[in-house]
């Protein structure tokens, strides 16, 4: 199993202390090219983190998000997470 299935599996169990304040998506980027370009991905896959904003209309224009640059192993993917929720 890829490793970015592995940790949206953790994240979407219940039992995982501030799930309800952590997303995982996926986005098929030849569906939705204009992302590319709004959150500046350069190679794939790409993993980003956002900060939580009351509200979508709350989350500034510019917002691009800080792009992970770690270990693309799942361990350090949920630790990476789990430090920021």
């Amino acid at each position: 199993m890829p490793a970015y299935e592995v940790v949206a599996s953790t994240f979407h169990q219940k039992d995982v202390v501030n799930q309800s304040n952590i997303i995982i998506a996926r986005i098929d980027i030849d569906q939705h090219r204009h992302f590319v370009k709004r959150f500046n991905l350069i190679g794939f896959p790409t993993i980003k983190y956002f900060q939580a904003y009351p509200s979508e209309s709350e989350i500034p224009i510019a917002e691009k998000g800080t792009t992970y640059k770690g270990d693309a192993s799942a361990t350090s993917i949920i630790q990476y997470v789990n430090e920021r929720a």
